[in-house]
C-alpha cells in the first residue's frame, strides 16, 4: 500500500513518496536523550539529580550519584497524583506526598483524569504498593526507550511506546502542553528513523 507505484493506490501516490531519513537522526537522538534523562531523574530522584549538577568536580559528581529519598522506585514514594492513592496514606505524609506529586508535573492539559480512565487506573493500581511497582516499570521503560532511540534499535516499537506513554500521561492529567511535541515527534520517528546511523540498519 505504501510502496505502490504509478499512483495506483486510493491516495494517488501521496503515501508512497520517499524522503531521506537522515533528517530524522537529530530528532531521534534528541527525543531519546529526553526520555533517558526523564527516566534517570525519576530513578535517582529530583533532589539527587539537582545536587549532581552542583558538584565542584567529576569526582564530586559521581559521589553524589545515588538513589535519593524521593526516587520513584523507593517503597512508599507514591508519585502518581491519583486521589485514591493519596487517600490510602495517612496524616501529614499524605498531604506532603500529594503536594510533591502535584508540584512535580507542569500545568496539565486536562484538569482531571476522565472517569473511564480513572476506573481503569484504579483497577491497575488499587493501592500505593502496586502504584510503586508501576512507577518502577515507568522508570525502566523511559530509560530503555531512551537508550534504544539513541542507538536506533527497535525504533518503530519504541516510538510507538513513546507516543502511547504521552497519551497515558495526558489522560492521567500529569502532562502539560509541552509534551505534545513528544507525541508528534515519536510518530515521525516511526518512519524508519533507526535505519540511518542506527542499529535497525543491521537487523
Amino acid at each position: 500500500f505504501f510502496t505502490m507505484e504509478d499512483r495506483r493506490s486510493i491516495m494517488r501516490g501521496h503515501l508512497s513518496s520517499k524522503a531521506n531519513r537522515l533528517w530524522l537522526v537529530p530528532l531521534r537522538l534528541y527525543i531519546g536523550s529526553l526520555w533517558l534523562i526523564e527516566g534517570l531523574k525519576k530513578l535517582l530522584g529530583e533532589g539527587t539529580w539537582d545536587s549532581m549538577w552542583k558538584a565542584n568536580n567529576i569526582s564530586d559528581f559521581f559521589n553524589r550519584v545515588t538513589i535519593g529519598a524521593d526516587s520513584w522506585t523507593k517503597a512508599g514514594n507514591v508519585k502518581m497524583p491519583f486521589t485514591w492513592l493519596q487517600d490510602a496514606t495517612s496524616g501529614a505524609s499524605a498531604g506532603a506526598s500529594a503536594g510533591e506529586a502535584a508540584a512535580e508535573f507542569a500545568k496539565p492539559i486536562i484538569k482531571e483524569i476522565p472517569g473511564w480512565y480513572s476506573a481503569i487506573m484504579q483497577v491497575m493500581m488499587p493501592n500505593p504498593e502496586v502504584a510503586v511497582w508501576f512507577q518502577r516499570i515507568v522508570v525502566l521503560m523511559e530509560i530503555g526507550m531512551g537508550l534504544c532511540l539513541i542507538a536506533g534499535l527497535f525504533t518503530f516499537i519504541c516510538s510507538g511506546v513513546s507516543a502511547g506513554m504521552v497519551v497515558n500521561f495526558i489522560l492521567c492529567a500529569m502532562a502539560g502542553w509541552d509534551i505534545l511535541w513528544f507525541f508528534f515527534g515519536s510518530i515521525a520517528l516511526m518512519g524508519g528513523a533507526g535505519r540511518t546511523f542506527g542499529l535497525d540498519y543491521y537487523i
